[in-house]
């Protein structure tokens, strides 16, 4: 997914910390876990408003 204004391998990187220790299965399907396990981006298999709920967790809990 592009996303205008962001550098994807910096979003990316947030989003992997901010999901550690979180239910993956919460965000992720069985299919897309497995293309996460095999090397995808987190960016290419969340939605965007999934993207936005992550972020705004991780600015809510800092």
């Amino acid at each position: 997914m592009s996303i205008p204004g962001y550098d994807l391998d910096e979003l990316d990187d947030r989003l992997e910390t901010a999901l550690a220790g979180r239910d993956l299965d919460r965000y992720l399907t069985a299919d897309e876990r497995a293309r996460y396990a095999a090397g995808a981006d987190l960016v290419d298999l969340l939605s965007g408003s999934d993207i936005r709920d992550i972020l705004r967790l991780t600015r809510d809990e800092g």
